[in-house]
């Protein structure tokens, strides 16, 4: 799990409370910042991205393989891919 603020980091709540704190800084859990954050959600799509065209590209091939040995080897059963 990533946390994200508009600033990376945490703050301590002092004695002054409120008063002391500065904007946009987490006070509970440290955070990312928002430019780290947009990084790693581009970077997140990009490798989805990859994964999905590897998984698309090897079931087609795997796809083929298996029509093949189907028609040529009765001993194999076809099945269904959703």
């Amino acid at each position: 799990m990533l946390e994200s603020n508009i600033h990376a980091g945490r703050q301590e709540v002092g004695i002054a409370g409120a008063i002391q704190l500065e904007k946009g800084i987490s006070i509970t859990d440290g955070c990312i910042s928002f430019e780290s954050t947009v990084q790693v959600i581009e970077e997140l799509a990009s490798a989805v991205r990859t994964r999905r065209e590897l998984v698309s590209a090897s079931s087609r091939s795997l796809l083929k393989v298996l029509r093949v040995r189907y028609r040529t080897d009765p001993r194999v059963v076809p099945i269904v891919l959703y």
